[in-house]
């Protein structure tokens, strides 16, 4: 005899149940009663209960709520509730390596902006010393330029005192 709708459906439901409950277990450490896993598709998303059994672990996961907030201390607990296990900073689910790759993508955005910060100062620095070694090399140039014509000086200076020696060494021996 065929299944109703409604019996394919109970059938489908409890199956999806049972199984987040094993993967929430499997996953958290939490034991969960099927009975208490709560799922509320629309009566017409028969199609829903296989998606999400079929999804289950590929790309529907139990995460901790915790890893949610992003807050790896363990929970206050009450003393008379059952032991939570605390989220772990190692945990391997989607959303936990989605939040933690965006943190790090932040932190490194972040560290690019210093470095593009230090870059612009770095260049800036490198003109002003661009700048500054330019105005020393003319420098030099034109301090080499003048000793030039100081040596120039000096030799023509040399020649004026031998010729002068030359004539004054003359005219003593007259």
């Amino acid at each position: 005899m065929a299944r109703s709708s409604n019996e394919k459906r109970a059938l489908r439901r409890q199956e999806c149940r049972e199984a987040l409950s094993e993967h929430i277990y499997n996953r958290l450490r939490l034991r969960i009663d099927p009975d208490e896993v709560r799922l509320q598709p629309a009566p017409q998303d028969v199609g829903l209960y296989e998606e999400i059994y079929l999804e289950l672990g590929v790309s529907l996961e139990a995460v901790r709520p915790a890893i949610l907030k992003g807050d790896w201390e363990a929970p206050d607990t009450d003393k008379s509730a059952e032991p939570q296990p605390s989220p772990l900073p190692h945990d391997d689910s989607f959303t936990a390596t989605i939040q933690r790759l965006d943190r790090e993508n932040h932190q490194l955005y972040n560290k690019l902006d210093h470095l593009h910060v230090s870059m612009k100062t770095c260049q800036h620095r490198s003109q002003i010393l661009q700048t500054r070694n330019r105005h020393l090399q003319e420098e030099i140039r034109r301090q080499r330029d003048h000793i030039y014509k100081l040596e120039k000086d000096i030799t023509g200076m040399k020649s004026s005192i031998c010729e002068a020696v030359v004539v004054l060494e003359r005219t003593s021996k007259k």
